[in-house]
């Protein structure tokens, strides 16, 4: 009991060592066993298909030849030239051969070696009548076509003494056939014991580890969460060990994984250089606030900003200085919106400042009092050296100057470029005539 106390509160990577010890100990053992006799079950297979290879392989070897010398000697019927006798003579020589070697083959059974003479016997005296017709010098008679039934009736004699030595030889191999199933049986009968004992280590094993796979589970479920896009899911760690320490990584990993989709999200929605909303956010926004306009019959206007002289700005102060005027003309827009409000840099030194549930004439009066803040404030915008910044601001209401979000930015921009060719530094209202 106190070994297993002890082993209970030891780590969980010594538990884990331990018992894949024991569990390949236990395999290794009757995979061994299982093993060696499926080894003897296959030897004793290899053996009897070469046993019965080398009965077999006379026998057909034989059945071949004698099939071709039959036909040689039907050929020679119907073309007695010498060169066919020749042929008939040479092949009939080869079916001795080949019973010579049936002779010496290792037959185990009295009954093969009994066929073999018979069929030998029955050969010799069909290759004699095959002889004598061969050395005929007259045509075919009687006597002759006898002859011939004779040796056909013969070499089926033989062929059939050939059939029994097949059939005696694939009874012995079915006999041998059930000794090695007999031992395969065995050898599974190991294999399958192997396995119950694996598998039931592989049951204690997981008993031993169902505290951690219970907690695994809790780790699993967090990473779904993760997976799923749920960034503010946590893992609940109750322990120190390797489980808690993955608990603890996983959790920080998730932290920053949620910090770093927060930032993207803002990068991908804000312009980088004054952070304010950029061009495809504020599409969207346009869209959206246009949409619930339309549903609750509420106005929506529109105010478009353009830096006056902002070429001149960047070839006389550089560039550096130029993206901090779009960056201090970005912070007095903020100072000057509502928090419903959606101010985004519409592109180069242009802004757009979207305002909800706001009529005209209140449109009218923040663009003024944009203008005015800017004109004011813009003294102090680069470490004391007075730059001079104005804007010039058109601005267009839903639904009293457009239908639609195009229309809206198309009359704000045309009034915008309006108030430039009317001076800059101003505020003019669409569809506004100088």
């Amino acid at each position: 009991m106190e070994c297993l106390r002890q082993l209970r509160r030891s780590p969980l990577r010594n538990r884990y060592y331990l018992t894949i010890t024991l569990l390949l100990m236990l395999l290794g053992t009757t995979g061994l066993v299982a093993v060696n006799a499926m080894q003897h079950a296959l030897t004793m297979a290899e053996s009897t298909l070469e046993e019965q290879v080398e009965e077999l392989s006379p026998i057909l070897v034989l059945e071949q030849r004698v099939t071709r010398t039959e036909r040689a000697l039907y050929h020679y019927m119907v073309s007695p030239h010498p060169e066919t006798a020749a042929e008939f003579m040479l092949l009939a020589e080869e079916v001795d051969r080949a019973f010579a070697n049936l002779e010496q083959a290792p037959f185990a059974i009295p009954e093969e070696r009994q066929a073999v003479s018979l069929a030998q016997r029955e050969w010799r005296q069909g290759h004699l009548v095959a002889s004598n017709l061969i050395t005929a010098t007259s045509d075919l008679t009687v006597l002759e076509h006898l002859a011939i039934n004779e040796l056909h009736t013969r070499l089926e004699r033989m062929v059939a003494a050939l059939d029994r030595m097949r059939d005696v030889a694939r009874q012995e191999m079915a006999q041998h056939v059930v000794v090695t199933e007999r031992a395969v049986s065995h050898a599974r009968l190991v294999t399958a014991v192997a396995m119950v004992l694996g598998f039931t280590l592989l049951l204690v094993l997981g008993v031993t580890f169902f505290a951690a796979l219970s907690r695994l589970g809790r780790l699993n479920e967090g990473v779904l969460r993760l997976a799923e896009g749920d960034l503010s899911a946590r893992v609940e760690v109750r322990s120190n060990d390797e489980v808690g320490q993955f608990g603890h990584t996983l959790n920080r990993m998730a932290e920053r994984l949620q910090e770093t989709c927060t930032e993207l999200k803002r990068q991908a929605k804000c312009d980088g250089l004054t952070g304010l909303y950029n061009h495809a956010e504020f599409q969207r926004l346009l869209r959206t606030e246009l949409e619930r306009s339309l549903r609750y019959k509420h106005p929506l206007s529109l105010l478009m900003l353009d830096v006056d002289n902002f070429k001149e700005i960047n070839d006389r102060f550089g560039h550096q200085r130029g993206d901090e005027v779009l960056r201090y003309l970005a912070r007095v827009l903020q100072q000057q919106s509502r928090p419903s409000d959606h101010l985004a840099r519409y592109g180069g030194e242009e802004f757009v400042l979207l305002l909800p549930e706001i009529d005209h004439a209140g449109a009218m009066a923040s663009a003024e009092r944009i203008r005015r803040a800017v004109v004011e404030q813009s003294a102090a915008v680069v470490d004391g050296e007075k730059i001079l910044t104005t804007v010039s601001i058109g601005v267009a209401t839903f639904p009293n100057h457009a239908q639609s979000a195009e229309e809206l930015i198309r009359r704000a921009d045309e009034a915008m470029y309006l108030a430039k060719h009317a001076g800059r530094n101003l505020c003019i209202s669409a569809g506004m005539e100088l």
